[in-house]
This record gives structure tokens, sequence and C-alpha cells, in this order.
């Protein structure tokens, strides 16, 4: 495999730290250099173009690539006149891990409602802990939801 282009290092940087954090979200580590590469460029990339920018595997990438899109982070685009599928973030990408989170908020109120409502746990003091928890879990939900939203119509026409 040929050596990866030299990037600035503070965008090198970023990328990392950008792949670091997704990885809190079950993304592989090359998944989140992809998300952070593509946050960093102008226009779409294919394929061969990731692979040689972030040094990786055609096959990672390849594999990636195809959860990144699955997930909605990242989607396949075509280019006028070129048959090869390029990479891009979706228009309003850079709010995706907003979303994955709010997704992971919502996921576990429903998973804390659950435990608080099936009486099956016997502690007074960990019932009402789901019980105390359970609102604020939805209250976040319900404001970030409500952020996203507002932030899409804001933001709508601006790209």
């Amino acid at each position: 495999m040929a050596d990866a282009p030299q990037r600035p290092q503070a965008t090198a940087e970023f990328i990392e730290r950008v792949a670091r954090y997704l990885e809190d979200f079950g993304i592989a580590r090359i998944g989140g250099r992809i998300y952070g590469y593509l946050l960093t460029q102008d226009g779409p990339r294919s394929l061969d173009q990731l692979v040689t920018a972030l040094g990786a595997s055609k096959g990672s990438v390849s594999l990636n690539v195809r959860t990144l899109a699955a997930d909605q982070l990242i989607e396949r685009v075509t280019v006028p006149g070129d048959r090869k599928d390029y990479y891009a973030l979706p228009s309003g990408g850079a709010t995706r891990p907003l979303e994955l989170l709010l997704e992971r908020v919502v996921g576990l109120n429903e998973l804390y409602a659950w435990g608080h409502a099936n009486g099956e746990i016997k502690s007074a003091e960990a019932r009402n802990r789901l019980r105390l928890t359970t609102p604020f879990l939805a209250h976040v939900h319900t404001q970030t939801a409500q952020l996203l939203s507002e932030w899409r119509k804001r933001t709508r026409g601006m790209a």
C-alpha cells in the first residue's frame, strides 16, 4: 500500500479526533476517519480517493462507506460523466452524530422506562433512580429534537 499523502497536522488531528469520538457510537475507527475526512473536504470523494487520502485498505474503506451510508452519516452520489461511486456528507450532514446521540437517548429512555415499569426491580432505591432519570431523558430527547428541527428550518437552503 502506498503511503498516504501528507495532510496538514491540524487537519489530520481533527480527523483522528472525530474518529475517536465516533467510536463511542460503535463506528469503527476507519469509518470515523472517513467521516472526519469528508467533513474537511469540498465535494464528494471516490473510494480510491478515500483509500489514498486515509492510507487504508480498499476493502476496509469499502466496507465502512457502506456502513456509514446505511447509518446516513454519508451518502453515495454520482458525478456526471463518471461511472464511479462517490461519497459525501448529506446536506446538513454535520448534525448526524447529534442525531445518533439523540437516538441513543431515546433508546436509553425506553430501557429505563421499561425497567421502572416492569415491577421486577425490588430495590426501592433503584426503582426511584429509574423513576427520576426517565423524565430527564425524555426532556433531553424532546429538547434536542426541537433544536434539530429548528436548526434545519433555519439552515434550509443555506448550502
